[in-house]
């Protein structure tokens, strides 16, 4: 069976933005700060940069590969929720376990990826946001009477 796809989503790029950018290079950090501010000590940067870096070029790569950017519209179904979702556990899944496979994670606690999987769909928030900012306003409607 062949899969259609809606003429609406057909002739689209796929393309990473500055603000998924944004987002995916803020949020490994931002969970990090909100579980322990002590990892951004001396003693601890190397090993939390190392984390955000990983974070960072995984982000970016799901969010290229699972073309969730160009998929938001003013509108979000349950499917493309379903699909941002997916891109937020699986960025966070393969980057704990990347991290694990070259730090140990010795320094990262192990609620950073659970608090890093609840900030990551923010790029989805943040796009939808803009699109609806960007987009003409809705007319005003005429009163129905017809009267001025």
């Amino acid at each position: 069976m062949a899969i259609f796809i809606p003429t609406s989503r057909a002739k689209r790029r796929y393309s990473v933005g500055l603000p998924e950018v944004c987002c995916a290079t803020v949020a490994p950090w931002l969970a990090l700060a909100l579980r322990d501010t002590r990892l951004f000590e001396p003693v601890w940067i190397e090993q939390t940069a190392i984390f955000c870096g990983i974070a960072l070029i995984v982000g970016i790569s799901m969010l290229s590969t699972s073309n969730i950017c160009n998929t938001i519209l003013l509108n979000i179904s349950v499917s493309d929720q379903i699909s941002i979702f997916r891109c937020a556990f699986l960025t966070s899944t393969i980057t704990s376990i990347l991290a694990f496979l070259i730090t140990r994670l010795d320094s990262i606690l192990r609620s950073v990826p659970v608090i890093h999987l609840l900030i990551y769909p923010r790029p989805a928030k943040v796009t939808a946001t803009q699109r609806c900012i960007r987009s003409p306003r809705i007319p005003k409607s005429t009163n129905r009477t017809g009267r001025g």
